[in-house]
């Protein structure tokens, strides 16, 4: 049985990517320098997100490497202000939930949710 996310893995080109996580209250746990990138883990949340800066990569041609996920999401409380902090509408779902769609500076896709209160 599946009880929840726990790890997300990232391939990022920019530290501008890390800020974005950083603002949303992740905390940076470790960094790694490696050969062609460095690892950035990160915390928060219940959530472990694993960040590879690709900037020295070199491309494969059998199989290319993309940046990052299509997206996820967050549970959260008081989606109000994460909405004012960046700057974008609160949607209402059919079932009640709250959501917010955000994007971080590599356009990675990143909903906001808030449960409705039974």
């Amino acid at each position: 049985m599946i009880q929840g996310l726990s790890q997300l893995y990232f391939l990022v080109q920019t530290d501008a990517t890390i800020d974005f996580y950083r603002s949303l209250g992740f905390q940076e746990i470790a960094r790694k320098r490696n050969i062609y990138d460095q690892t950035i883990t990160m915390e928060g949340y219940g959530l472990k997100l694993i960040f590879y800066v690709n900037k020295l990569r070199p491309k494969h041609d059998l199989h290319p490497e993309h940046v990052g996920i299509r997206y996820f999401t967050l549970q959260v409380d008081h989606i109000e202000e994460f909405a004012e902090k960046f700057g974008v509408p609160v949607l209402d779902e059919m079932n009640g939930d709250k959501i917010c769609l955000l994007e971080d500076p590599e356009r990675m896709r990143i909903e906001l949710r808030e449960p409705r209160v039974c």
